[in-house]
């Protein structure tokens, strides 16, 4: 009996849904056929009226690499828990893993990032989160991307800003908003 083909190549983990900080767009990452049925690594900006499910409480942190060419490697506990000392090697970074759904999938993005200012943005959005998920059992906050500000340092980098718009079941799919649904007044 054969094995069935491949989705995937073995490298990164597909779906995904990127931050670059360094110009601050979101995107999403996902492997299609092309015409001669070679897989190709399709990736689409996602920035402008973005609007995704976060999975706050699964969110983990630790230790990430990049090596170019192959797939991330990682080292993650969930957040808040001690992440030890760094691996050893080169270019380990601090960093997060997020689950994020976007409007009309019924799948989860795995997002990875090292970049501070995600990092800083998602602290802030989790405060939010304990706030207001005892409200919610049970579900998971549909944010929005309010604004990217600019944070002119050594280098020059992006922070994104955040507010939590509703909620919904982990199985759900999430249905775009219209812009009449963002006026209405959100039921916390």
């Amino acid at each position: 009996m054969a094995f069935a083909k491949r989705k995937t190549g073995g490298g990164e983990s597909f779906p995904l849904a990127k931050w670059d900080g360094r110009v601050g767009r979101f995107y999403t990452q996902d492997r299609e056929q092309d015409e001669r049925g070679e897989w190709q690594s399709v990736q689409n900006d996602v920035t402008d009226g973005l609007v995704a499910a976060f999975n706050l409480a699964g969110i983990e942190h630790g230790w990430i690499r990049f090596p170019k060419g192959a797939a991330p490697e990682m080292v993650m506990v969930p957040m808040g828990k001690d992440i030890g000392e760094v691996p050893e090697g080169e270019n380990w970074q601090e960093g997060l893993r997020l689950q994020a759904k976007m409007p009309g999938e019924d799948f989860w993005r795995t997002m990875m990032s090292s970049a501070v200012g995600l990092w800083r943005s998602l602290d802030r959005l989790h405060d939010q989160y304990l706030e207001l998920a005892p409200a919610h059992p049970g579900k998971v906050p549909v944010v929005e991307l309010l604004d990217v500000m600019e944070i002119k340092a050594r280098t020059t980098s992006y922070m994104p800003s955040f507010r939590i718009i509703g909620w919904i079941g982990p199985d759900e799919v999430l249905q775009r908003p219209t812009r009449g649904d963002l006026d209405d007044a959100i039921p916390f």
